[in-house]
Protein backbone atom coordinates (compact mmCIF):
# COMPACT_ATOMS: atom_id res chain seq x y z
CA UNK A 1 0.00 0.00 0.00
CA UNK A 2 3.05 2.29 1.32
CA UNK A 3 4.09 1.64 -2.89
CA UNK A 4 0.81 3.03 -4.46
CA UNK A 5 0.70 6.08 -2.00
CA UNK A 6 4.49 6.55 -2.75
CA UNK A 7 3.63 6.33 -6.75
CA UNK A 8 0.94 8.62 -6.71
CA UNK A 9 2.96 11.33 -4.82
CA UNK A 10 5.80 10.63 -7.22
CA UNK A 11 3.43 11.23 -10.12
CA UNK A 12 2.13 14.00 -8.80
CA UNK A 13 5.03 16.11 -8.19
CA UNK A 14 6.41 15.08 -11.72
CA UNK A 15 2.99 16.37 -13.67
CA UNK A 16 2.81 19.60 -11.85
CA UNK A 17 6.61 20.11 -12.53
CA UNK A 18 6.17 19.63 -15.83
CA UNK A 19 3.10 21.87 -15.97
CA UNK A 20 4.58 25.02 -14.49
CA UNK A 21 5.56 27.66 -17.12
CA UNK A 22 8.99 29.21 -16.02
CA UNK A 23 7.57 30.33 -12.71
CA UNK A 24 5.38 33.35 -14.01
CA UNK A 25 3.71 35.64 -11.53
CA UNK A 26 0.73 34.85 -10.46
CA UNK A 27 -2.77 36.67 -9.54
CA UNK A 28 -4.21 35.90 -6.09
CA UNK A 29 -8.19 37.31 -5.71
CA UNK A 30 -8.25 37.13 -1.77
CA UNK A 31 -10.16 40.44 -2.19
CA UNK A 32 -11.74 41.93 -5.55
CA UNK A 33 -9.86 45.28 -4.86
CA UNK A 34 -9.10 46.32 -8.88
CA UNK A 35 -6.67 46.77 -10.42
CA UNK A 36 -4.70 43.87 -10.46
CA UNK A 37 -1.66 43.34 -12.74
CA UNK A 38 1.42 41.59 -12.91
CA UNK A 39 4.50 42.08 -15.34
CA UNK A 40 6.12 39.09 -17.39
CA UNK A 41 9.22 39.38 -18.93
CA UNK A 42 9.88 37.44 -22.43
CA UNK A 43 13.41 37.34 -23.34
CA UNK A 44 14.06 37.98 -27.13
CA UNK A 45 11.01 39.62 -28.11
CA UNK A 46 10.80 43.54 -29.10
CA UNK A 47 7.59 45.06 -28.92
CA UNK A 48 6.23 44.38 -32.66
CA UNK A 49 6.86 41.39 -32.38
CA UNK A 50 5.10 40.92 -28.81
CA UNK A 51 2.35 43.14 -30.69
CA UNK A 52 2.12 40.56 -33.87
CA UNK A 53 2.07 37.43 -31.25
CA UNK A 54 -0.36 38.90 -29.19
CA UNK A 55 -2.76 39.51 -32.19
CA UNK A 56 -2.38 36.06 -33.31
CA UNK A 57 -3.33 34.95 -29.80
CA UNK A 58 -6.68 36.88 -29.65
CA UNK A 59 -7.41 34.92 -33.30
CA UNK A 60 -6.18 31.36 -31.70
CA UNK A 61 -7.94 31.81 -28.10
CA UNK A 62 -11.29 33.30 -28.52
CA UNK A 63 -13.96 32.64 -30.46
CA UNK A 64 -17.23 34.63 -31.48
CA UNK A 65 -18.99 33.76 -28.18
CA UNK A 66 -16.10 34.38 -26.00
CA UNK A 67 -14.53 37.83 -27.58
CA UNK A 68 -16.59 40.67 -26.62
CA UNK A 69 -14.12 43.33 -27.48
CA UNK A 70 -10.23 43.80 -28.50
CA UNK A 71 -9.11 47.30 -29.21
CA UNK A 72 -5.52 47.86 -29.97
CA UNK A 73 -3.99 52.04 -29.05
CA UNK A 74 -0.46 53.52 -28.29
CA UNK A 75 1.32 50.04 -26.98
CA UNK A 76 -1.43 48.45 -25.21
CA UNK A 77 -4.45 46.06 -25.94
CA UNK A 78 -8.04 46.35 -24.44
CA UNK A 79 -9.74 42.70 -24.69
CA UNK A 80 -13.55 41.92 -22.87
CA UNK A 81 -14.19 38.38 -23.12
CA UNK A 82 -16.61 36.22 -21.62
CA UNK A 83 -16.49 32.15 -19.86
CA UNK A 84 -20.00 30.91 -20.37
CA UNK A 85 -21.85 29.14 -17.65
CA UNK A 86 -18.69 30.13 -15.44
CA UNK A 87 -19.74 30.47 -12.08
CA UNK A 88 -22.84 29.36 -9.88
CA UNK A 89 -24.66 32.54 -8.56
CA UNK A 90 -27.86 31.26 -6.36
CA UNK A 91 -27.24 27.43 -7.91
CA UNK A 92 -27.89 28.99 -11.45
CA UNK A 93 -24.15 28.88 -14.47
CA UNK A 94 -23.58 32.09 -15.04
CA UNK A 95 -21.38 33.67 -16.87
CA UNK A 96 -18.26 35.57 -16.11
CA UNK A 97 -17.35 38.90 -18.24
CA UNK A 98 -13.94 40.04 -17.82
CA UNK A 99 -11.75 43.10 -19.02
CA UNK A 100 -8.25 43.17 -19.55
CA UNK A 101 -5.26 45.51 -20.49
CA UNK A 102 -2.33 43.61 -21.74
CA UNK A 103 0.57 46.68 -22.39
CA UNK A 104 3.91 45.67 -24.26
CA UNK A 105 7.67 47.12 -23.82
CA UNK A 106 10.42 45.31 -25.08
CA UNK A 107 10.81 42.11 -24.05
CA UNK A 108 8.30 42.43 -21.43
CA UNK A 109 4.40 42.35 -21.17
CA UNK A 110 2.27 43.72 -18.71
CA UNK A 111 -1.07 41.86 -17.74
CA UNK A 112 -3.82 43.57 -15.92
CA UNK A 113 -6.84 42.63 -14.62
CA UNK A 114 -9.72 46.10 -15.18
CA UNK A 115 -13.02 44.45 -13.57
CA UNK A 116 -14.64 41.45 -13.28
CA UNK A 117 -18.59 40.73 -14.06
CA UNK A 118 -21.01 38.23 -13.43
CA UNK A 119 -24.63 37.53 -15.10
CA UNK A 120 -27.46 37.31 -12.98
CA UNK A 121 -30.43 36.97 -15.14
CA UNK A 122 -30.15 39.01 -17.84
CA UNK A 123 -27.63 42.02 -16.68
CA UNK A 124 -24.09 41.66 -15.78
CA UNK A 125 -23.00 43.21 -12.31
CA UNK A 126 -19.17 44.50 -11.62
CA UNK A 127 -17.73 42.29 -8.73
CA UNK A 128 -15.96 45.20 -6.36
CA UNK A 129 -15.95 44.86 -2.73
CA UNK A 130 -17.83 41.54 -1.93
CA UNK A 131 -18.86 43.62 1.58
CA UNK A 132 -21.43 46.02 0.00
CA UNK A 133 -22.83 42.85 -1.51
CA UNK A 134 -26.40 43.05 0.65
CA UNK A 135 -27.44 39.83 -1.23
CA UNK A 136 -25.74 37.19 1.67
CA UNK A 137 -26.19 34.31 -1.00
CA UNK A 138 -24.51 35.99 -3.58
CA UNK A 139 -21.93 37.73 -1.12
CA UNK A 140 -21.11 34.05 -0.21
CA UNK A 141 -20.83 32.24 -4.17
CA UNK A 142 -18.68 34.97 -5.10
CA UNK A 143 -16.59 34.71 -2.12
CA UNK A 144 -16.02 30.96 -2.66
CA UNK A 145 -15.71 31.24 -6.36
CA UNK A 146 -12.61 33.30 -5.70
CA UNK A 147 -9.87 29.99 -6.32
CA UNK A 148 -11.66 29.31 -9.86
CA UNK A 149 -11.25 32.76 -10.74
CA UNK A 150 -8.12 32.94 -9.74
CA UNK A 151 -6.88 30.13 -11.75
CA UNK A 152 -8.94 31.03 -14.43
CA UNK A 153 -6.91 34.22 -15.08
CA UNK A 154 -3.56 32.64 -14.05
CA UNK A 155 -4.02 30.12 -16.90
CA UNK A 156 -5.02 32.88 -19.44
CA UNK A 157 -2.09 34.65 -18.83
CA UNK A 158 0.01 31.14 -18.99
CA UNK A 159 -1.83 30.43 -22.01
CA UNK A 160 -0.78 33.90 -23.30
CA UNK A 161 2.76 33.32 -22.37
CA UNK A 162 3.25 29.94 -23.88
CA UNK A 163 1.87 31.12 -26.72
CA UNK A 164 4.27 34.01 -26.94
CA UNK A 165 6.94 31.74 -26.27
CA UNK A 166 6.29 28.99 -28.60
CA UNK A 167 8.74 28.22 -31.12
CA UNK A 168 7.67 28.86 -34.88
CA UNK A 169 8.92 25.98 -36.43
CA UNK A 170 5.44 24.44 -36.72
CA UNK A 171 4.26 24.59 -40.23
Amino acid sequence: MAKIYLLVVAIFISFNLSSQTKDLPKFDFENYNFSKAIVVEVKGKGKVQLEDDLRSWINSYFNESTLLDSKFSEDSFLISGKSLRFLKIKNLPTDLKYDIKISLRDQKYRFEVRALYYKYYTEYRIISDVDLIKDDVIKKDLLESRSIITAFINNLNSNLFRYITKENNEW
